[in-house]
């Protein structure tokens, strides 16, 4: 019969493969969608004058497997003497005729700024009608992201965000857009050419329950932790009322790569439940063994009698 000790080790040996297991999953899973966006981004780096049908055809055939994904959508740098302009064309598309931002009390104007970063195009069109002109550079909680993916050239991911669509816990990810014909290496390049960007609306939500569809129900508590502000967060956990502090120290724990050097962490803890079960049936398990090892050296003693 096993100690409490071996019950133990066993559990955080289960608890852990399957941690790692489900951040292995979620980390390619985030890496494809990186490779996707990626992919529409160069797509208006060779021809900046695609439409938005050609733009949904591509899109759609791109992420036509990604159930997480809320939209896929391309937004375009433009300048302050470019908003009257801009403004006026959303309106002749049938969108509201301004370039917005989120407000205390839901979308408004967006303010005066040298540089604006507003959604133009958008995938699916359903549940997301309301990001038409909405600036993608005035969440400051997103910006660094932004502007990180402008300077690398790489896919970058921000901080979990209620989106405006209808508020649901996400993360964005963003690719550059640079002007056609560029090929920028520097710094100073990237910058010059930078032309708008194509984002990624991930359901945090989704994400996670596709990355972690091989657990056992009620086996495990898991929680995702993003320390890259501060205070740390619990972006996403399978119970309900977690904290940084009350998952921090969960023996189980596996990284999520974002790219550049940036992580989220996937930890894990055993439920009660399977600590009880683990409790209960292993004695049972010990006696069958043990019963069917003694019927099996009965039959070889009668066996070797018999002969």
């Amino acid at each position: 019969m096993q100690t409490l000790n071996q019950r133990q080790h066993t559990i955080l040996e289960f608890i852990t493969d399957a941690v790692s297991a489900s951040a292995e999953r979620a980390g390619q899973s985030l890496g494809a969608l990186n490779g996707s966006l990626s992919a529409v981004a160069g797509w208006f780096a060779v021809d900046n004058l695609v439409s938005e049908p050609e733009f949904r055809t591509f899109v759609q055939q791109a992420f036509k497997d990604r159930d997480d994904v809320q939209a896929v959508q391309y937004a375009r740098l433009i300048s302050a003497y470019q908003r009257a302009g801009l403004e006026q064309q959303l309106a002749a598309d049938g969108h509201a005729g301004t370039i917005a931002e989120a407000g205390p009390q839901g979308l408004q104007a967006a303010g005066d700024r040298e540089q604006y970063l507003p959604i133009l195009y958008t995938y699916p069109a359903a549940g997301n009608q309301n990001v038409y002109g909405l600036d993608a550079l005035a969440r400051p909680q997103t910006q660094p992201a932004i502007l990180q993916s402008r300077d690398t050239g790489r896919t970058a991911v921000g901080p979990l965000i209620d989106i405006v669509q209808n508020a649901t816990p996400s993360l964005l990810a963003f690719a550059p857009v640079y002007e056609p014909g560029a090929r920028p290496s520097t710094l100073a390049q990237r910058q010059a050419a930078w032309s708008g960007m194509v984002v990624g609306v991930l359901r945090v939500q989704d994400w996670m329950a596709e990355s972690t569809r091989d657990t056992e129900p009620g086996s495990m508590s898991l929680a995702l932790i993003d320390r890259r502000q501060q205070p740390a967060q619990v972006v996403w956990s399978n119970s309900d009322g977690l904290d940084v502090g009350a998952v921090s120290t969960w023996t189980a724990q596996a990284n999520i790569s974002l790219g550049d050097g940036q992580e989220l962490q996937l930890v894990g803890e055993p439920t009660p439940a399977l600590v009880a079960a683990q409790g209960s049936w292993r004695p049972w398990l010990a006696l069958a063994a043990g019963l069917i090892a003694t019927l099996l050296l009965c039959t070889a003693v009668w066996k070797w009698l018999d002969a």
